[in-house]
This record gives structure tokens, sequence and C-alpha cells, in this order.
């Protein structure tokens, strides 16, 4: 037994190591690794915590550092308050002795460390003042009168302490703490000056303005930097102005950066720089009275000392580092080579077992798994010794079994009756059956002979090839036989496993020849032939079945394709009904004989009985399938059958074919005859094959239902038209509806449509003058005459309402204003037809009114479940029964809106004229009422023609309220349209406004008050 261990995946850098080289370097390198991420993590992590840290200290700074400024600013404001409080500093300021003040200011800077003291009087004139000698240029101080501080301690009359920036011109600026304090008049004084009791409320004779100039001090901030161990310093503009530093170059700076975004913030600032030469600074701002920024306040520590504890926290971290490393490769090396000894003691024992000691056994006193692999391997060695001992015995026994079975098998290889040929590892043919010798009787002798020089097929000669390549894999491939024979090689691999290279080396399964089997498969092919030329025939003739709705087209095309594929000369078809058999389709091509169906000649033979003694009668009875080969014989009536023995005289009928048409509940609908089936190429007669019967009785099952279909399809149709007389297509279409059945209750869609209202005029008395029966017929024939024009302009009628006719137009034609008023014309049109029909027959004309409005609909249907009807619902359906209702009181026939004239696309087709503009009843809205006057007597519609421009004209001054001229218009069209109900309708308007005007809100709209 050969043992290959395979790495897989192993690295490149292991590869070529012992084992105990790739445990330790394994071991050092997961050490290292797992040791400096976790330094590396530690440094990243200390440094962040010191950085924290030392923010946290400079924002304690800070605030240390703004309590000293707070100090400070109070020390001031306690020193100002005390001298504005002294007496003598009152009466001096009272009094006004101004060398005593000036002599008591100046004692008073130099006792309190001050820069500037101002004493003002309550008009904020100055009346003395002292300056140090480093800030002289304060008395260049212009602004006095406008100090906020001098003014707010006036109007509090308390102590103003803040921050203040002094400007003294354009480029000098000057920082200083600032308290402004209230001179009071003394008790002394008072009491001196009257004798009555002292005020409530003293009076203020001055106020004192002490101010600590902040610039080049040095001892607040020197205060800061004792108590804090820090830098301390005040800037402005960017600029330090009070510092402890002698040196200029070594001032205290602040970037400008850092600077503006303090001023802006107004809040507290850092700025940390942990290196080597960098600092760690705060900066918060210093406001003034209103509480702006105008100064920053910042503090800042070299940050060497921060860097200096990181790098030894640093130094500490790497030893310990190395420190775990050493100690790691240490504990790898122990542990090592305490497993590597067993390893080592188990793979020597490998190598004695396998060359050849099965008697060697392996030592080793261990009670872990190392022990245990140790007695299964001293185990294994024993039982391959006894194993060893036997193998000789049983291979020759094997190979004996082996020769039995390989005699077995040549006999049943040299009888099968398919071919088999068997390839060397080189594709040349060592061996083959009698078989297919057979089927390749010119190529006798094949032994060594390559494949490609047995077959003609290239690709099965590529067969041996493939297989060598893909072990495993079959590959088939269709050759020539003998005789126009088909066969079917399939090939594969013969393979030897678990083979050894010829350097011993274990190489899996190898290629050693290959096994091709040849059947013949001509039987095969020509059934799968047939079945699919059956399959392709049941298809194509089963959709054409199904997609002809003709039941004559139906038939005789049933006829013809059973004809195509049995081949035959001539069949006949019979449809059942009521037991009777008529004669449908006859087609004989031998005779040139057609009848039937499509075809314009017609059959004019007597139908068979179903009970009578006939081929088709018995196949209709019993449902059966026969042929001339039946038991059942056919007998003949000579004199029932004489006129079906006129169109076959002289024809013999050698081969019959009956095939009954069932439904889809198996009863007969007809029966198809076929007879004398031809050879397609002798053209003689042959019987009616098998799998030909198959295929008619198929079509005729098809046909069958198909029969079914077309009949239904006809009832169906039947049905729909008779629903379309009173359900208009058009209205289900606007529903989304193809059929009648599938409208629901609450069916609805909003359009835009034109609405076509027309009225028979008096028709009551008409009505009343005849019976009934009279009245329907007379509607009736009303309707027939001007019903169909609205149709044919693309509307449809909705609804009859006695002999009124409301009729809706979507716009399928010209548009939904045009095909409107082009069916109104034309309803007129052929009412002149009628009416031309009535007085031949001695009975008066007829005259009608139309009124069309455009708008938004609503189309739906209303009612209960048991119950309902389509209707339309809307204001545009009201004002069009409305503008039907304007055409008597206007006198004209065809009336429309303004909506539909403003919506025609071709205005210029028809004559129209403006006739009023109204507010009908329960409306706020006016609208503008249009005549068409097409239809008009040809006499009068030249006339309203030529005088349609005055016309406009005088409707224009009636509406701009100039009713004389308007009235001198209007009687002048009155002198040619006499019987114009329009004109005297405007004379009389006009003739009313002149003696009684209406207010200045009047527009020329006339409100009706009757629908």
């Amino acid at each position: 037994m050969v043992f290959n261990m395979v790495a897989v995946g192993e690295p490149f850098v292991f590869k070529n190591l012992k084992l105990k080289s790739k445990l330790l370097l394994s071991f050092f390198i997961v050490t290292c690794i797992s040791t400096i991420s976790t330094t590396i993590f530690s440094i990243y992590y200390f440094s962040d915590k010191i950085e924290v840290e030392a923010v946290e200290n400079m924002k304690k700074n800070m605030r240390v550092a703004q309590l000293i400024y707070q100090n400070k600013v109070k020390e001031i404001e306690s020193t100002t308050h005390t001298l504005a409080t002294d007496r003598s500093l009152q009466v001096l300021v009272n009094f006004l002795i101004k060398n005593k003040i000036n002599q008591y200011l100046t004692d008073a800077l130099d006792s309190k460390k001050l820069s500037q003291l101002i004493i003002v009087d309550p008009q904020k004139n100055l009346l003395a003042q002292t300056i140090r000698k480093d800030y002289a240029r304060l008395e260049k101080e212009t602004a006095l009168h406008n100090n906020i501080l001098i003014k707010k301690a006036l109007e509090q009359r308390e102590t103003i302490t803040a921050t203040e920036l002094i400007e003294i011109d354009n480029l000098q600026k000057l920082l200083a703490i600032s308290v402004a304090s209230p001179i009071f008049k003394s008790e002394a004084v008072r009491s001196a000056n009257n004798n009555s009791p002292i005020a409530t409320q003293p009076e203020v004779i001055g106020v004192l303005l002490a101010r600590y100039v902040l610039n080049q001090d040095r001892i607040l901030v020197a205060d800061i930097e004792n108590l804090l161990e820090v830098t301390a310093a005040i800037y402005a503009d960017a600029e330090s102005i009070s510092f402890t530093t002698e040196h200029l170059e070594n001032k205290p700076q602040i970037r400008a950066e850092n600077y503006l975004r303090t001023i802006r913030a107004q809040q507290e600032i850092h700025d940390i720089d942990i290196r080597y030469g960098g600092q760690l600074a705060e900066y918060a701002t210093i406001n003034d009275i209103n509480k702006m920024p105008i100064a920053v306040l910042g503090v800042s520590i070299p940050a060497d000392r921060y860097v200096e504890t990181t790098k030894q926290a640093v130094i500490n971290l790497l030893g310990l580092m190395l420190l775990c490393i050493v100690v790691a490769s240490i504990f790898g090396y122990l542990l090592a080579r305490s497993i590597l000894i067993p390893i080592y003691k188990l793979l020597n024992g490998v190598r004695r077992v396998t060359s050849g000691d099965l008697s060697y056994e392996i030592i080793m006193d261990l009670k872990d798994e190392f022990g245990t692999l140790a007695s299964s391997f001293n185990s294994m060695s024993r039982q391959l010794q006894e194993l060893f001992n036997t193998l000789e015995q049983r291979v020759q026994d094997a190979t004996r079994k082996l020769q039995n079975t390989l005699a077995h098998m040549t006999a049943i290889i040299d009888n099968m009756a398919d071919g088999l040929l068997v390839t060397d590892k080189q594709g040349k043919i060592i061996r083959y059956n009698p078989a297919l010798l057979a089927m390749f009787p010119k190529r006798r002798d094949m032994l060594g002979k390559d494949c490609q020089d047995i077959f003609n097929d290239a690709e099965a000669a590529e067969l041996a090839r493939k297989v060598m390549n893909s072990i495993g894999e079959v590959y088939g491939a269709e050759i020539s036989l003998v005789d126009n024979r088909v066969g079917q090689a399939v090939a594969t691999a013969i393979i030897q496993k678990d083979t050894l290279s010829e350097t011993s080396e274990y190489v899996g399964s190898k290629y050693i020849g290959s096994v091709i089997l040849v059947r013949d498969i001509t039987k095969e092919k020509e059934a799968d032939r047939i079945l699919k030329n059956t399959v392709e025939t049941l298809t194509r003739v089963g959709t054409a079945l199904s997609a002809e709705n003709s039941l004559l087209k139906l038939l005789e095309l049933f006829v013809s394709e059973a004809r195509n594929v049995t081949n035959a000369d001539g069949g006949t078809l019979y449809i059942l009904e009521d037991e009777q058999l008529g004669f449908e389709i006859i087609q004989n091509k031998s005779l040139n004989l057609f009848l039937g169906g499509a075809y314009t000649q017609s059959i004019d033979l007597p139908a068979i009985n179903i009970h009578e003694q006939k081929y088709v009668a018995y196949s209709a009875r019993t449902k059966q399938i026969l042929t001339s080969k039946a038991d059942f014989k056919e007998v003949f009536d000579p004199e029932r059958d004489k006129a079906i023995y006129t169109l076959f005289k002289g024809y013999r009928i050698q081969e019959i074919l009956v095939v009954p048409l069932l439904d889809r509940t198996q009863n007969a609908v007809g029966v198809l005859q076929l007879i004398n089936p031809l050879d397609p190429k002798t053209g003689d007669c042959v019987p009616f094959a098998n799998n030909h019967i198959e295929i008619v009785f198929s079509l005729a099952s098809q046909a069958a239902v198909a029969i079914e279909n077309v009949r239904n399809y006809e009832k169906i149709e039947r049905k729909n038209i008779a629903f379309k007389r009173f359900v208009p297509t058009e209205f289900l279409l606007r529903l989304g509806r193809e059929e009648i059945e599938d409208v629901v209750l609450g069916d609805a869609s909003q359009e835009t449509m034109s609405v076509l209202f027309s009225d028979i005029r008096s028709f009551t008395t008409l009505s009343e003058t005849m019976t009934p029966e009279d009245n329907f017929h007379f509607l009736n024939d009303y309707l027939d005459f001007i019903g169909p024009n609205i149709t044919e302009n693309g509307g449809f009628i909705d609804k009859y309402i006695g002999d009124a006719i409301m009729a809706l137009f979507p716009g399928t034609h010209v548009g939904v204003a045009d095909d409107a008023v082009l069916a109104a014309v034309g309803m007129l049109m052929r009412l002149h037809e009628y009416n031309a029909y009535r007085q031949n027959n001695g009975e008066k004309p007829l005259s009608i009114g139309v009124g069309i409005h455009t708008g938004a609909l609503i189309l739906g249907t209303i009612g209960f479940e048991s119950r309902m009807e389509s209707t339309v619902i809307g204001d545009t359906v009201n004002l069009a029964s409305r503008m039907e209702g304007l055409t008597k009181q206007y006198g004209i026939i065809i009336g429309i809106t303004s909506s539909t004239y403003q919506q025609l696309q071709h205005p210029e087709r028809f004559l129209i004229r403006e006739i009023d503009t109204v507010q009908v009843k329960g409306k706020e809205e006016a609208i503008t009422v249009y005549e068409v006057f097409d239809v008009d007597p040809l006499a009068l519609r030249e006339v309203k023609l030529a005088h349609l421009t005055r016309y406009e004209i005088a409707m224009q001054l009636y509406k701009s309220r100039q009713w004389e001229e308007a009235l001198e218009h209007f009687l002048a069209l009155k002198v040619f349209l006499q019987d114009d109900k329009v004109i005297n309708i405007y004379i009389q308007r006009c003739q009313y406004f002149i003696t009684n005007p209406p207010n200045e809100l009047w527009r020329g709209v006339t409100r009706l008050d009757e629908k």
C-alpha cells in the first residue's frame, strides 16, 4: 500500500522547510503579529489619552486665568468706587477746586497703580484728568463725550465696570479695564447749603473714570504665569499687547486663524501641537460692555513634556513587546520539540514498512493521540503481513475467474446484434464482432486500422480521439450503413483506475483504449419522422381550424386537409342534424368534382337517415371508425341512391374510410368519408395507413370542436348584436368593457364630450291626433330617418326620451364639437327628406330643435344588481338640454354654446352667428349662445350671410351700451329679416334700455328665470 500526501494551498515560504521549521516559524510569525498589533494599538490609545488630558488641563488653566482677570477687574472696580465716595474728592468736585482735584488725582494714580483718572461733570465736560507717562497718548482721546461707561454711570447712578477698547486715533488703540463711578454731593455740603432734611436721592455732581491699560502691562499676565506655571498673554488684532517676555522676538504669538476663530466663535478655542518645539494653547475672548469680543486672553505651555511622556511610554511598550516575543519563541520551541519526537518515530516506522519490513513495531510510551496512532500503526502492519501471506493465492484465484469471465464476454460480444469494436490507446482497432462486420461488409480486415479507415462520417471517425481527451464522457454520432440504413455510434473510454507512473507515483485513472458500439436505428428514425409529421400536421390544421370563424370555410378546410394527409382521391362530409346526415362537402380530384361549402355550386342530394344500412349512417350511430375491410357491408337502395350513382358513374371505389366527428361530449356532429388513397410515387390505390387513420380521427375531433365553437360564436354574436341595439358599443368601450356581461354596477368613466339634444316641436299636439300604435309607427319612421346620421358622424344615441334624442359625441372622427355639429346639420337635411315623404302622404311637415353643449361628464351604470342601466351625469348634460329649450325662445333650429363653438377645429365649415349671452336659472356662470344656420332655407340663409357683418356690428354696439346706434342697425336688418325672432328681441331690448338703462354692473348678460 502506497500513501501519497499532498499539502494543498501551502504558502511558498513553507514549501521547502521541514516540519520543525514550519512549526517554529508559524508560531514566531503569529506571536510577532499579535504582539506588534497590540503594541501599536496601545501607543495610539495612550497618545490619544495624553492629548485628551492635555486639552482638559489647558481648559482648567484658562478657567483659572479668567478668574485672575476677573479679580483684577474687581480690584480696579473697588478702588474706583472708594475714590468716588471719598468725601474730600466730593467736596473738591462740588466747589470745582481744579488744582486740588488734579493733585488729588495724581496722588491716587501713583498709589493705586492706575493708568488714567478722569473726572467729568454731569454734562460730560472734562473737569480734571491725570495720566501715567507710559500712556500719555491717552490725551489725544476725542470720544470722551460718547463714552458708554460714563453714560451708563450717569443714568444708573452706580459704578459701571467693563473692558474697553480706547480709540486714540485711526491708528492707535488701547485695551483697558475701565470703571466709571458717579460722584455724589457729600452730606456735609448739602447740609451747609440748606437747612432742609437730606434728600433720599443725592445729587450726582460728576463721574470718575479710572482706566487700567493692558497694553505693555506685565502685572496681570505675571500673576497668571506665577500661579499656573504657564505663558500668558493678551492679544488684540492677532498681536500680543500684554506679556512678560523681555525680548521682542520671543514674545508670545497667536496664529491669525486661531485669533479669528476665537473672536468669531466667542468661546474657548484650543490649539494642541504635541511634538518637539510645539505648544499647547487655550484662548478665550475678552468682551466689552456690549458683550462684543475685543481681545483674546491666551495661556500656553511647551509640548515637550507631553512628548517626553509619550516617548517613554512607547519605549516601555516596545521593550515589553520584545520580551513577549522572546518568551513566546522559547515556549514555541519546547512545544514543537514535544510534538516532533513522536512524529519522527512514526515517520521512521512508515519508511520501514514501505521498504518491506512488515515485522517492525513502533515503541512509544504515550497516552495521548500519538500513542493511539502508534498502536494503530503496529496493528495495521500485522494485518498487512497476514494479508500479504494470502494475497498471492487470491490473485491466482482471481486470475482464473477473470479468464473465465473474459471467455463468456467474448462469446456474448460475438453474438450481439449490435456492432462493437475496441481500440487501443493509439486509436487502432484491436477487437470487433461479426455484427459490426455485417454493417461494413466491404471492410473485411479491420484489425490494426484506425477508425477513420472504417467510418465514412468524419464526426464518427473522431469518436476515439474525443473519448481519449475526455475520460469519463460518452460521445455519440450518426453514421451511414449499407443499403441506405442509418446507425448510431456511441463511444466511451476504457480506463485503468489507481495506476502508478513510471516513477511509482499515484496518477489516478489512466486511459488505455476505447469501446465503440454501433446500433441500427433506421426504423426508429422512420418512426420519429412519422411522429414529427403527425404532430406538425395536427398542430398546423388545429391552429387553422381554431382560427377560422366561417363554418363553410372551416368544413372545406377540414376535408381538404384530411385528403392531403391520406392522399385520398375523394372526400365527402356529412353534417348530422335531427338524425339526418346532410351532404355538406364533396371533393373528388379525379372527377374534378368540388361541391358545397364555399364553392359556388351547391349540393342537391337527399339526406341519409342514420338508421339506414350505410357506412356513414352506421358510423354516426356507433361512433366507430370504419374501413372497407370492416365486417359491416353497405346495402344500397337503387332508387334511393340513384342521384349518388349519377355523380360517380363509371368511378370504382376500391378503399373507403369513414370517420365520425365527435364533439367534447362524444356526440357525433357529422361524418367524413374518404375514398381511394393513392400512392404518391406510382399513383396506384393503396390501403389506408394506420397512422393516417389516427391523424384523420384527431383532425375529425378538432373539426367537431371547431364546428361547435363556430356555432357557439355565431350564437354569441347574434346575442351581442341584440344587446348592442339596447346598449351602445361605444358606451361599453368608454367604461373599459368589451362585452355586456363584463359590466358591473358602479362602472364609471369621466370624459369630455359633446351632448346633443333634439326635440320635435308641438309633439304633444301632434300625438293627440294619433292612436298609440300610430304613435309608435310615427316615431320609428322619424328616428329611422334621422338616427343613422348620428352614428355616421362618430356619435352614439344614449337614450330616447319620448320624441327627444340624447346623443353623445366622443370625437372619433373630426373632433368632439365638429362631429356633433355635422350630425345636427345632417339630421336637419334628412328631416327635409322625411317631410317631403310626409307631404306626399298628405301629412304635415315636422320641425325640430337641436341644442349642443361640450364639456366634462360622467358615464356609468346606476341602479341595483337585478336592475341597472347606463346613464350620463354632469352639468354638461343639463346645459345641452337647456340649450335645446333656448332654440324655441330665440326661434332658431340649431343652437350651440360657447364651449362647443370654441372647440370647433374647423369653424369655417359652418355658418354661425352669435345669439345672446344668458345666465340660465340655477347657474352662476353665463354662457354665450350661437346659431348654426346651415340648414335654413336657401333664401333665408343667403340673406343672413349677406348681412352677417352688420349683425355683428349691431351686437357689439348693444354690448357696449350704445343702444341707440344698435337700434338703428337692428331696424335696418329687420327690413331684410322680417321673420327673424332674434332681430325683434334685440329691437325691443334696445328700446327698453334707451329709456330704462341698467346699472353700471350690466355686461350684456340676459338672466333667464325659466328652465
